[in-house]
């Protein structure tokens, strides 16, 4: 039988990484680094006079299809049946404690208290 493929494929794209900050924070200690949109009338950067610093905005989001693509392990059955690629396969797999993990026999039951248990 052939594979299954999704009718769409969506691509993930992440949200900006690079924090944005405020106007003249860098050239005044007072003024902190965190984001505050700019509220003047006059503000140069308000008025995005010069291509000024960049104003945080709802633009900058996520997609909100692909906004919480998070997998568990059924999930991540279900993609390959679909013959989709998942983005983070293995992310409940260590919070879950029926999934087999890779650990380290090394580490005594101090700091592993579930070393040694069934």
């Amino acid at each position: 039988m052939a594979a299954l493929w999704p009718l769409v494929k969506s691509k993930v794209l992440k949200h900006r990484a690079k924090k944005f900050t405020q106007h003249q924070s860098d050239g005044y200690v007072k003024i902190k680094r965190n984001c505050l949109k700019p509220r003047g009338v006059e503000s140069s950067v308000q008025r995005r006079f010069n291509v000024r610093i960049l104003m945080s905005s709802i633009g900058y989001g996520n997609s909100k299809k692909t906004k919480h693509i998070c997998l568990v392990v059924t999930m991540t059955e279900r993609a390959t049946q679909l013959a989709t690629r998942a983005t983070n396969p293995n992310a409940n797999r260590a919070s879950n404690p029926n999934t087999t993990r890779a650990t380290n026999p090394n580490v005594t039951r101090a700091t592993n208290p579930n070393a040694g248990l069934p």
